[in-house]
């Protein structure tokens, strides 16, 4: 129980720094009927911020490396688009200013 590979089965960080980790819970985790939820996996902002944004839990071990890969392709999707969106700001900002420099330095020349 002491080593953390023994119940680490998966972990995965993304392009942004998000930390996905899929362990073996050693206690079942099913607070109603069913079977035992041994295993879960957690995203998190970074390995080093650790705010929860999505948990699973399973019964085997197939079923956790499997959650693992459909969160991490969730995740994955998600901060993708999120820098197309970034990416498409950036380039909006710089076609704004582009467009304003010219006009700012005649308003400077007609000044002065």
């Amino acid at each position: 129980m002491g080593d953390p590979a023994y119940k680490r089965v998966a972990e995965t960080t993304l392009a942004d720094g998000t930390w996905v980790s899929t362990v073996w819970l050693g206690l079942n985790h099913n607070w109603a009927a069913g079977p035992p939820l041994i295993f879960e996996t957690m995203a998190f902002e970074s390995g080093e911020h650790l705010n929860e944004l999505e948990t699973a839990r399973y019964a085997t071990e197939a079923q956790a490396i499997a959650g693992h890969a459909r969160i991490v392709r969730r995740w994955k999707a998600k901060v993708a688009r999120r820098l197309v969106r970034e990416r498409r700001r950036l380039a909006l900002e710089a076609e704004v200013e582009a467009r304003t420099k010219p006009v700012a330095r005649r308003l400077v020349s007609l000044e002065g």
